[in-house]
């Protein structure tokens, strides 16, 4: 771990997974703010900030995930909870509390029937659930009767070249309890970057032992891996072969984040080959994105610096 990247540059990659950003196309609703509080008007709300809802998980890395493999309820933020209220109910079940009303800006957004708009049934008490991402695709039916917003993964990537911005947010560098600075608007936090953990360990060991042949050695190992991720920890998620595609998968399930993807699909000789088959808003691919530039101010300051540039930079 490390407590900033660059001296006097506090933690801000949590922001670039974060779909929540104040009144852009994803994930907002009126009863929705930057906001450092704990509490509001005696009620306990929980803190949110503004998120930069830059980079998205592609579907088939979210589909990798089983439904007993509990990384992704660890791993992703798919609720959201109001904390901003709007008047206080003077009917419907939440009278008498502080409630969000539904706008019908706010049902349109979330593609939901206007029948819920100023309806006292579908008010939203504050630090009560307000959106919810589901990874199972809930009807029209179904997503209409709730109070909150519920948006279908699988409708996020309806067309997988341009997804929207409805999408789980990676919460690994995300610690509200750190939050920092003087504006929710404008975020940042003192907590740590992540840069190793034991999980890579496993790994790399499991990787290791598969390209000495020691397939059960490397089972062994990414099964500790899958099996401490594992609802229940019943080893019902345990692999029982390994290859390339097994060991770059958990490589993903596990390392989602940490920023170490491009090293090892690198060392994997995969790069093409995988963003081809996980990311189809990349149309193109060169044999140079194996290496990276050499920075220009290093450079610059050799006599003979062109010739220490990598082909094709």
């Amino acid at each position: 771990m490390e407590y900033n990247p660059r001296q006097a540059y506090f933690n801000r990659a949590w922001k670039q997974f974060e779909a929540y950003n104040n009144n852009s196309e994803g994930i907002y609703m009126e009863c929705l703010t930057p906001d450092y509080s704990n509490v509001l008007n005696g009620y306990t709300i929980t803190p949110i900030a503004n998120g930069s809802c830059r980079l998205c998980p592609s579907k088939k890395f979210l589909d990798l995930f089983q439904d007993n493999d509990g990384r992704y309820k660890a791993f992703f933020r798919d609720t959201y909870y109001a904390n901003r209220r709007k008047k206080k109910a003077t009917s419907g079940p939440y009278k008498n509390q502080q409630v969000y009303v539904w706008t019908e800006n706010d049902a349109k957004r979330y593609n939901l029937d206007l029948t819920r708009v100023n309806n006292d049934q579908f008010y939203i008490p504050l630090n009560d659930t307000c959106v919810y991402i589901s990874k199972k695709k809930l009807t029209e039916a179904d997503r209409n009767s709730r109070r909150y917003a519920t948006y279908n993964v699988d409708d996020n990537y309806a067309d997988q070249t341009q997804p929207k911005r409805f999408f789980p947010s990676l919460k690994k560098m995300d610690a509200p309890k750190y939050y920092a600075g003087s504006n929710a608007s404008k975020p940042y936090s003192y907590a740590d970057c992540i840069i190793y953990r034991l999980g890579e360990t496993y790994l790399l060991a499991a990787e290791a032992a598969w390209r000495l042949g020691k397939t059960d050695v490397a089972l062994k190992r990414i099964n500790a891996i899958r099996n401490r991720a594992c609802i229940g920890h019943n080893n019902s998620m345990n692999l029982t072969t390994i290859d390339q595609e097994t060991l770059l998968n958990e490589y993903a399930l596990e390392m989602c984040g940490e920023w170490c993807r491009w090293q090892t699909l690198k060392r994997f000789r995969a790069l093409a080959e995988r963003i081809s088959d996980f990311n189809p808003q990349i149309t193109t691919f060169k044999d140079e994105y194996y290496l990276r530039p050499v920075n220009a101010s290093e450079i610059d300051v050799l006599d003979n610096g062109s010739e220490y540039q990598n082909p094709g930079y």
